[in-house]
């Protein structure tokens, strides 16, 4: 490796973002990344925090009286980054900590509710959840 490469490296890093220094990084050692890549969901779904089911609750709502869970939406954590296509005219990216909020009354009854899972990759409980489930997220 030439001082001259280093020394180029060196001098843009400040500047530079991420991929770009993976790119100096690689020019200049061979190796493709300074760091390893980030855990991604895929397939315009999320990775959350697993739902804790409470007791069902009635509430009065235009009149009526309906279980709570009809009328709320509930918010959980993202686990997992993620970018969701929006009608396959533009993506948004979904970062770790930020909060996606889901009907209640699909965390009762979707099957995909049920499907509580765990991995080496993610601490704790999780669900995965498809986009159109999402009704809006919240940045951190």
């Amino acid at each position: 490796m030439s001082d001259e490469k280093t020394s180029l490296t060196n001098t843009l890093a400040p500047h530079l973002t991420d991929s770009l220094k993976d790119v100096a990084n690689y020019a200049t050692t061979g190796m493709p990344h300074t760091d390893p890549r980030p855990s991604f969901s895929l397939n315009n779904r999320l990775v959350l925090e697993a739902y804790k089911k409470e007791g069902l609750k009635s509430v009065v709502h235009n009149g009526f009286a309906m279980t709570q869970q009809k009328v709320l939406v509930k918010g959980l954590k993202v686990l997992m980054k993620s970018t969701l296509q929006i009608h396959g005219q533009f993506s948004i990216e979904v970062n770790p900590g930020d909060m996606a909020y889901i009907r209640e009354e699909y965390l009762h009854s979707a099957p995909w509710a049920q499907k509580i899972l765990q991995s080496d990759a993610v601490e704790g409980d999780f669900m995965i959840i498809d986009q159109q489930y999402i009704e809006f997220v919240v940045p951190k």
